[in-house]
């Protein structure tokens, strides 16, 4: 520490006028100069001089030497200032040799310093800042655009990292006429106290500014790059200048087309089915079961009960959406009344939303009996096979009547097999004998509820598919139960025959088909169906054929057989035919008062039959 000594003695005064006044309180000296003075040999003191109060700074008593200093006493002793020029006016005492633990701390923080300043100038070069090669030091003279050099960083003006246009600079916040850096210049004292703690040595300019050359930051920060790898931005990143170019910047252009999202609807509203995809995050598609006109059967796999599924998904059209809603409601109501499916009817086992579609969830069955029948080249089911379906149908059927539910489409397509595994047989002992399928397991299922009909809510006017539509329904006379019965009725003869029995698009010409089976209408039937559809009568009788009528449509009804020859009897199996046709009589009764229901229908001789008793 510096000794105060006898003022008279050692006083040294600092002129006012060249460096400002010193503040004792701050240690700095006032905003017009902006920088620090902090010598280790100086304390400072008030004393009245000539009248006046000024501060003097009171040295070391080493020497009594009035000799001026060799630098200001505003500056540091850096080795990079000793040949700067003296301040006039100004005494100090003779320099006294330095302590080698003095050299040290001044070395390390001169190295500290020093990296600081390289990484940042190394940091600057890496992001695309290079200077011109024949870049100016700053200007030394007065403030004037047109003579400032700045080093040439195409678009430095408006770098995304906020950085200016040359290194110096980024050293200082602002330039403004305010402050006593302008014009990338900086006043003689000051300068000394920068190059302290930089160790970069500077120039002096004419008017007694000092300026530091770009080339001494690019030249180290050029060196210094192979130990700051860690600071360079990737190589694949998008630089924000084009170097040496005079083509403005341009982002780089993506070549590669986005993927066009897959349709996840058709046109009509039925869902796109991909092998793979996902309905909600539970099931996945494995393929395609069946389609209708209320949508789509897909095959899924359940992944939270590891086992595979049928989904219906219905049309994201809302009428069919609507209708879903009834299908689901009896769905529920089966359920509830029927737990362990004693009744054989398809099972509902979850129900939601997908992107507008209903989803109805239920086990995963075979193939249908009309798909085996067509890949069986519609060859007729062996009559125990015919009996076991018949059983099951019509025990299913009275199931539903007892929910006072109608199913209204009963047919072949509605009829699933649970196994559709089977053995080719042949169907004599000759060498030359046609070969058929047998099923291995006859046990079914009946689906589609979407047309069922509580019996106490609305009927619509036609239901059934065409080829088992009910003679009542044909003539609007109004539906219920009985139209079930006729339904399955038309169904068996179909298993008997491989055909269906009644294969037309005229209501006229169907009626006179079912008189060609059945015989002609009853007359007390036909007398209340003329009340209903007149236009189909004439003379109290079908007026079939008409003078329009084609002569192929005449030729079909013409050929059509009575009931007992399409069942063409088995002669050993008497007992077999007799009943098989009384019970198909019974369920194709034309008055749906007189007609068969199905409990009366399971109660029939029919399935008293021994096995050894039915055709095989």
């Amino acid at each position: 520490m510096a000794t105060v000594v006898p003022r008279a003695k050692k006083r040294r005064l600092t002129p006012q006028g060249s460096y400002g006044n010193y503040s004792r309180n701050s240690g700095v000296y006032d905003s017009s100069l902006g920088t620090s003075l902090n010598h280790p040999s100086m304390n400072v003191v008030q004393e009245m001089i000539d009248g006046q109060e000024r501060q003097v700074f009171v040295v070391s008593d080493d020497e009594d030497t009035d000799a001026p200093p060799t630098v200001p006493l505003g500056h540091s002793l850096g080795s990079a200032n000793k040949d700067a020029l003296p301040c006039p006016g100004t005494k100090r005492k003779a320099s006294s040799p330095s302590r080698p633990e003095d050299d040290s701390a001044k070395r390390q923080r001169h190295e500290t310093n020093l990296a600081i300043l390289d990484q940042l100038a190394a940091t600057l070069h890496s992001q695309g800042m290079q200077p011109e090669t024949n870049a100016v030091p700053f200007s030394d003279g007065p403030y004037a655009p047109a003579q400032v050099s700045r080093a040439a960083y195409p678009g430095a003006q408006s770098s995304p990292y906020g950085v200016p246009s040359d290194y110096a600079s980024f050293f200082h916040h602002q330039q403004t006429e305010a402050s006593p850096y302008i014009n990338n210049t900086f006043p003689s004292a000051p300068l000394t106290d920068w190059n302290s703690h930089t160790g970069i040595g500077a120039g002096v300019g004419a008017n007694g500014t000092t300026a530091i050359p770009n080339s001494v930051l690019i030249d180290r920060a050029q060196k210094q790059q192979q130990d700051l790898a860690a600071y360079r931005p990737s190589a694949a990143r998008l630089q924000p200048y084009q170097e040496q170019s005079t083509e403005a910047w341009q982002p780089q252009q993506h070549t590669r087309e986005l993927p066009v999202p897959e349709a996840i609807d058709d046109k009509d509203g039925h869902i796109v089915v991909r092998e793979g995809d996902m309905i909600t995050s539970r099931y996945q598609i494995y393929g395609m079961l069946g389609q209708g006109t209320f949508g789509k059967v897909v095959h899924c796999y359940d992944r939270k009960l590891h086992r595979s599924v049928a989904i219906k998904v219905i049309r994201a059209i809302q009428k069919y959406r609507d209708a879903s809603q009834i299908e689901i409601r009896v769905l529920r109501c089966l359920r509830q009344n029927d737990a362990s499916n004693q009744y054989r009817c398809i099972q509902l086992l979850d129900t939601f939303d997908f992107r507008n579609h209903v989803c109805i969830v239920s086990d995963l069955l075979d193939r249908s009996v009309f798909d085996f029948l067509k890949d069986n080249s519609f060859q007729p089911f062996p009559c125990r096979h015919i009996w076991s379906f018949a059983r099951q149908l019509c025990k299913s059927v009275a199931f539903l009547h007892r929910l006072t539910l109608i199913h209204t489409d009963l047919k072949p397509e509605n009829i699933l097999l649970i196994d559709a595994s089977f053995d080719v047989v042949a169907t004599s002992r000759s060498a030359n004998a046609r070969k058929r399928r047998v099923l291995r397991n006859d046990e079914i299922r009946l689906i589609d509820f979407g047309s069922a009909t509580f019996n106490d809510e609305y009927h619509s006017g036609v239901v059934s598919t065409r080829h088992y539509r009910a003679p009542e329904i044909i003539l609007g006379m109004g539906w219920s139960y009985p139209c079930d019965a006729w339904s399955l009725g038309c169904i068996l003869v179909e298993f008997f025959t491989g055909d269906a029995l009644f294969q037309t698009h005229d209501n006229l010409e169907h009626l006179a088909m079912m008189e060609s089976v059945l015989g002609i209408l009853p007359d007390d039937y036909r007398r209340k169906a003329e009340t209903y559809k007149p236009e189909f009568f004439r003379n109290g009788r079908l007026d079939y054929p008409r003078s329009d009528t084609s002569k192929q449509s005449r030729r079909y009804v013409q050929n059509m057989k009575p009931l007992h020859q399409i069942v063409s009897p088995h002669a050993s199996f008497t007992k077999h035919n007799q009943r098989f046709i009384s019970l198909l009589r019974g369920l194709l009764e034309f008055d749906p008062a007189k007609r068969m229901t199905l409990q009366e229908a399971l109660r029939h001789p029919y399935f008293d039959l021994a096995p050894n008793e039915i055709p095989p």
